[in-house]
This record gives structure tokens, C-alpha cells and sequence, in this order.
């Protein structure tokens, strides 16, 4: 069996998309949301496909949550952990409410830190492993009517950047993902789409040592990375 991989935000998206990439390439999967109807439809797809996969339902904020995520470690020998959960944030500060302020700092920025911390003990005494941070090209630079989305993501960059100098001493790497628009709502009418991403991750994750990996697709004129 090779490497188990452990996703948060798994049930759509780009996360589904990792999920179905890792599991076609024999890798046992563990996926973690909290819509429970579409984890156990993806995890049935990927059963049907010969794929192995487990299922951890709950909101990634919740203290619950996390320790149901350490169990799933421990009971499937994860050894690649992808932060992937997210939400939009996005809006003018004038016009962005208060409540959907704190849910975009609280679970872009302080529920990936909180996790890591929680599973970073675990990853020390197994003697290494990758986690792996699905951030944004938000993240990158400054866009307009995203001031939350982006400050959430230039944080999640800084955390990534510095916990990936000290986790060198403990064999652990950490991996920064920063895309361009894909296309994960009907709305999005351009981007690249989810298993493009997911294959580009599995990939540097897999085949290379990067630590940063930017999918910049977008048309040449507004294209920066890459």
C-alpha cells in the first residue's frame, strides 16, 4: 500500500478531485467534510474504482472535529495531510458582514493552524511526512473587493513559510498550493478545472521536493507566475 493522504474539505471540489487523483494512483484516502451524504457517495465511487477510503464528517472549526481527525490519523497511518477547506470571504470590507469575516479568518487561517498543531506531534513521532496547505493566488498578491480573502491567505502563506523552516529538523515537509481561479462553482465561468489542479498536486507533492507549487492559469495579460 503506498502512502495514506488525509483532505480536508474533501466532499467537492478540489478536494474530491485529490481524493479521486491519490486513490486511482493506489493510495488509501481518508476524506473529512461536513456534508455526510457526499463523503459517503465519493467514498463509494472510489470503493467501486478499487480504491480504499475513509470518512470523518464534521465543521473543521470544531474542537470535536479535530480530535476525530487525530483518530483517523492514527487508525490509517496517514503520512500526507492536505489542508483544502475554505471559504470564499470575498467582498468589498464596506459590504463583507462581520459574522462572514470571522468564519473566513476562523476557518481559512486559525483552523489549518489549529489542526497542524494538533497533528504535528503525531507526524514528529512517526518521523516524518508532508502537509500539505491548499492556499490561493490570493495569497500572493493583493486583488481587489478580496481584502479578507487575501488576508487570510497571505497568513496561511506566512504560517506555511515559517513552520516549513522548522519542520525540517523533524522530516516533516510542508507544501504551499497556490492556484489561480478553478472552477469549483456553477458561477465560475473560467479557470482551470479541479482535476487539473489535482493533478499538478499530486504530482509536486509525489514526483518532486518543491515546497511551493503556483498553478497560474490565467490568460497571458493577466498571467504572473510561471
Amino acid at each position: 500500500m503506498k502512502d495514506s493522504i488525509f483532505i480536508t474539505g474533501g466532499s467537492h471540489g478540489i478536494g474530491r478531485e485529490l481524493a479521486r487523483v491519490f486513490a486511482d494512483r493506489g493510495h488509501r484516502v481518508v476524506i473529512h467534510g461536513r456534508n455526510r451524504e457526499r463523503l459517503k457517495k465519493l467514498r463509494d465511487e472510489l470503493a467501486g474504482r478499487g480504491g480504499t477510503c475513509g470518512v470523518v464528517v464534521g465543521d473543521i472549526r470544531g474542537g470535536r472535529t479535530e480530535k476525530n481527525i487525530l483518530a483517523a490519523l492514527k487508525k490509517y497511518d496517514i503520512s500526507i495531510f492536505v489542508n483544502n477547506a475554505g471559504v470564499a470571504g470575498e467582498g468589498s470590507i464596506w459590504r463583507i458582514s462581520v459574522p462572514e469575516i470571522r468564519e473566513a479568518l476562523e476557518t481559512n487561517l486559525v483552523a489549518p493552524i489549529n489542526i497542524t498543531k494538533r497533528i504535528y506531534p503525531f507526524f514528529r513521532k512517526k518521523g516524518g511526512g508532508i502537509i500539505v496547505n491548499i492556499n490561493s493566488i490570493a495569497g500572493l498578491e493583493a486583488q481587489t473587493a478580496r481584502p479578507v480573502y487575501c488576508a487570510t491567505k497571505w497568513g496561511l502563506r506566512g504560517f506555511t513559510l515559517a513552520l516549513g523552516e522548522e519542520a525540517k529538523k523533524d522530516n516533516i515537509r510542508i507544501v504551499g498550493v497556490y492556484p489561480s481561479r478553478v472552477r469549483t462553482r456553477p458561477e465560475f465561468t473560467y479557470g482551470m478545472e479541479p482535476r487539473e489542479l489535482a493533478e499538478k498536486v499530486y504530482h509536486c507533492v509525489m514526483r518532486t521536493k518543491k515546497t511551493e507549487c503556483i498553478v497560474d492559469n490565467r490568460p497571458k495579460k493577466y498571467k504572473k507566475y510561471g
